[in-house]
């Protein structure tokens, strides 16, 4: 079993109108947890893009671009079905071209009565100007405008979903674009943006369309990448390699309103080939529902394993986030891709990031795909802080942790409302539930399913119910 730590999480996990977040003094080195819920039907390489659907099934699904065999595979894993499906190809066009170096997936689900539809845009790489849309309700490929100016082999080329809005009744999706560069010692300048105009029903007969513009330039380079806030209304940028002095460390914020970049605290390890970016808490241009957005995770690249987060309202870089051990991930670098999505569970819908890992060291593959949770383990005495409509503040303490014989959840004050306890094991399934009587500061849960089962060793999910709010924590058991 992994080390059991005190960490401060980076982030908030919200539901209703509670907020939990682990306040101890970080003890340990390392919080979050890895796990490996599927793999690639192919090796991962050069090439590879990744996307996630938050509307695409009960839990969502992952799509996966996979340029092989001569064809540019795009399959669809349903996280609820556990189950993956094979999707029509993108073209590989005129020049027979396959995905390779630059290439990009990110989704948009227009919302709008009318004008509705789920999309992937996607850019190819590999020295072309191609970019693609995948209609998902017709299950087809559509050529948009190429992108404009002189033609890059790609490196570091990063597409984003952003902001929406309206043309007269017509909703559409801004989508982001560094150009990327030839090759590991030079750096573009190139920084576009696509608005996609949502068609109304029968595609076919209504083309999508949509038009480039340049906005503000940013220097990059190989190992460049962006990610969409929307609550801000801003992108954050890896600046890359290939540049002069530090650019490597270089992380910038886009502000959409006003067309400017920023230079924010730099990150010392750099990004080069195969790094990623994505918000915790976005899943295309939306934000989760009920989710404080205040995380950034990010690989490195360069066949490394490093994977950290960035605090937005702290402007800082937090280097403990755990990193995928080398066991299962044998390096990160160019094919790499992370997005925010659901984990599978019936119980109640938990958020980390999905990960694919790209090409490997020399004589090895990777062929996983990772699930980052970003919560860590609480030690004994741990304290969780829940903050009630963002005001009200009350503790609940879970004692021992781990737990090998029964656990106490105790609130520092006596119980007047009707609150319970829900136990779910790592899938979501609840196990038990348990009242608080009232006057009462605590229960005990013995261990035990609703069925008198007891349950063996392993990460456990708890909900606090309090009158019409909940919250979220976790416990370990150890036998």
């Amino acid at each position: 079993m992994d080390k059991i730590i005190q960490y401060r999480l980076p982030t908030c996990l919200v539901f209703g109108c509670i907020a939990i977040i682990l306040s101890s003094q970080a003890l340990g080195t390392e919080w979050g947890t890895w796990s490996y819920p599927t793999t690639t039907n192919y090796a991962q390489n050069n090439g590879f893009a990744m996307c996630y659907g938050l509307y695409e099934g009960t839990n969502g699904s992952i799509y996966v671009l996979e340029p092989v065999s001569n064809q540019n595979l795009l399959r669809r894993y349903d996280v609820n079905k556990d189950s993956w499906y094979n999707l029509p190809n993108l073209p590989k066009g005129p020049d027979s071209t396959l995905a390779w170096a630059g290439s990009n997936l990110c989704y948009y689900h227009s919302r709008d009565n009318y004008y509705s539809g789920n999309f992937i845009f996607c850019t190819k790489g590999n020295s072309t100007d191609e970019f693609w849309c995948y209609y998902i309700n017709d299950r087809q490929w559509h050529r948009l405008d190429d992108i404009p100016g002189p033609i890059t082999v790609g490196k570091g080329r990063s597409l984003a979903t952003g902001d929406t809005g309206r043309v007269s009744y017509q909703p559409y999706v801004n989508v982001y674009l560094l150009k990327g560069v030839n090759g590991s010692a030079q750096q573009d300048t190139e920084f576009l943006v696509y608005r996609f105009v949502v068609p109304p029903p029968s595609p076919t007969a209504n083309p999508l369309s949509g038009n480039w513009t340049y906005k503000k330039r940013l220097y990059h380079g190989y190992g460049a990448d962006l990610t969409y806030q929307p609550s801000q209304k801003a992108l954050y940028a890896f600046e890359g390699g290939g540049g002069t002095g530090n650019s490597a460390n270089r992380f910038w914020k886009y502000d959409i309103a006003t067309d400017n970049w920023t230079q924010l605290s730099p990150d010392t390890t750099g990004a080069y080939e195969g790094s990623a970016l994505a918000t915790w808490g976005v899943c295309g241009a939306e934000t989760v529902p009920n989710v404080t957005v205040n995380t950034i995770y990010a690989f490195k690249g360069a066949n490394m394993n490093d994977f950290d987060a960035y605090r937005i309202d702290l402007n800082r870089w937090d280097r403990n986030a755990r990193d995928p051990r080398s066991s299962d991930v044998h390096g990160v670098s160019y094919g790499s891709d992370l997005a925010c999505g659901q984990q599978r569970g019936s119980g109640f819908p938990y958020y980390g990031m999905f990960a694919i890992f790209g090409s490997a060291l020399p004589g090895y593959t990777n062929s996983n795909v990772g699930y980052f949770w970003p919560a860590g383990d609480v030690s004994s005495g741990g304290e969780q802080t829940v903050s009630v409509n963002s005001f009200e503040q009350r503790l609940i303490q879970t004692s021992p942790n781990p737990a090998s014989q029964k656990i106490i959840f105790k609130l520092p004050m006596s119980n007047n409302t009707n609150s319970s306890i829900e136990i779910f094991d790592n899938s979501g399934k609840l196990l038990n539930r348990i009242s608080f009587p009232t006057g009462k500061e605590e229960v005990v849960w013995n261990l035990k399913t609703n069925d008198g089962k007891t349950v063996s060793s392993g990460v456990y999910f708890y909900m606090l119910k309090i009158e019409n709010k909940t919250a979220f924590g976790k416990f370990i058991v150890q036998r």
